[in-house]
This record gives C-alpha cells, sequence and structure tokens, in this order.
C-alpha cells in the first residue's frame, strides 16, 4: 500500500472578492522543508515567518496558482489561512497514526490505526 503524498482541499473563503473558493492540493511536510525553513533568512529574522514559508512551499498548487510563493500565502484571508494551518496538522499527523496491517491467513491489506496514550 503506497502512502498518498498529495491531498486536496477547498478553501472556506474566495480570495478574490466575488469569486469561487479555491481548490488546491497541499503535499505532506518534508524532513528537508524544515530543515531549510532554520537557514530561511525570513525565519531566521522573524520566526512567525515559520508558516508562511512553509505553507508557500508545501502547497503544490492554489486556485490558478502553480507555483506558490509567500505574498500569495501573506495575502490569504485569516480564515483561509487558520484553515490551511489546520489542514496541514491534520494530513501530517494522521500519517503518523496509520499503518497498512496485511492479514496472514487471506492476504488482504487493511488500514491500521494507532491510538495515543490518553487519546479518545
Amino acid at each position: 500500500m503506497k502512502l498518498k503524498t498529495d491531498f486536496k482541499f477547498v478553501l472556506p473563503e474566495p480570495m478574490e472578492k466575488g469569486g469561487e473558493k479555491p481548490k488546491g492540493v497541499m503535499r505532506l511536510i518534508k524532513v528537508k522543508d524544515l530543515v531549510d525553513l532554520n537557514s530561511d533568512i525570513r525565519v531566521v529574522e522573524n520566526p512567525s515567518y515559520f508558516y508562511v514559508v512553509l505553507l508557500g512551499r508545501v502547497i503544490t498548487s492554489l486556485g490558478p496558482h502553480r507555483m506558490l510563493n509567500a505574498k500569495i500565502i501573506e495575502n490569504l484571508s485569516t480564515k483561509n489561512f487558520a484553515f490551511l494551518l489546520d489542514f496541514l496538522n491534520q494530513i501530517n499527523h494522521s500519517v503518523i497514526k496509520r499503518f497498512p496491517i496485511k492479514c496472514e491467513q487471506c492476504s488482504e491489506i487493511y488500514q491500521g490505526e494507532l491510538r495515543l496514550a490518553g487519546e479518545l
């Protein structure tokens, strides 16, 4: 079973007044993304810029944009930005919890899920 790395989403608000809610694709975070962020001058000078730069790296398309940059992320509404942060956390943490399980009797592959201690 191959690990899913790209996830589609729809922003809760249009990016332009009167426009449609844009669709996009976000990929999972790679270790290299986090390492590179620590040496990115924008993040070093202003740590609050961390998620702006990170979202610019992991969103592979957003509406008409196929190449994203920090300016596009900076101009998002608060609601859209918060949605993207939640979505980023959701897809990256859900991957950690799920794994394939192969039945020894029938060879069928099922999706297993871990529960963290204290998690309901």
